[in-house]
């Protein structure tokens, strides 16, 4: 069984260390956090979360557009702890 990966590119990568710092901090993760952490507009965040939705990275949340929180799958570490 072969197995597919995917070639992120450098912002797509950007991005996701950027949702996983927020959520890992217990910010509630926005579009509008992730804008002002990544230091670019709130439009250019709403356009990558969808991306990155597209992507199958993050789930899909049909209110992105206004700018609401980005649902973050559990870590590994996170599953393990629900697990003990």
């Amino acid at each position: 069984m072969g197995t597919q990966t995917l070639d992120l590119t450098v912002a797509v990568q950007d991005y996701l260390k950027s949702i996983y710092a927020l959520e890992s901090a217990g910010e509630r993760v926005t579009t509008s956090a992730l804008a002002g952490r990544m230091g670019v507009s709130a439009p250019s965040a709403t356009a990558m979360a969808k991306r990155l939705a597209e992507l199958g990275l993050v789930p899909p949340d049909p209110a992105i557009h206004r700018v609401s929180a980005l649902p973050v799958p559990p870590s590994p570490a996170d599953e393990a702890r629900k697990a003990a």
